[in-house]
């Protein structure tokens, strides 16, 4: 999700814009930035929608993606909590 104008608006992102913002962090020779994206992507790639939902945690020092387990996802958002307060 992108937010636009003060977070008033926002748009979903496909995957192919992620790949497109993939291609142009590697132009600009980010290469944190394109290794996000790629992970990021393979991610998305690989989780079963039926099974799993993903959440994008970020502050100032990071930004990382986490699975949650539609079963129990307390449990996944207490594990969550856990590692990124580590």
């Amino acid at each position: 999700m992108r937010l636009h104008k003060g977070a008033n608006e926002s748009s979903f992102l496909a995957a192919s814009d992620l790949k497109a913002d993939q291609q142009r962090a590697q132009e600009d020779g980010d290469s944190a930035l394109e290794s996000f994206f790629k992970a990021t992507i393979d991610q998305i790639e690989r989780i079963d929608p039926e099974k799993a939902g993903l959440v994008l945690m970020v502050d100032n020092s990071s930004v990382q993606l986490f699975p949650i387990d539609r079963e129990y996802p307390a449990r996944s958002v207490q594990a969550l909590l856990e590692e990124y307060a580590a």
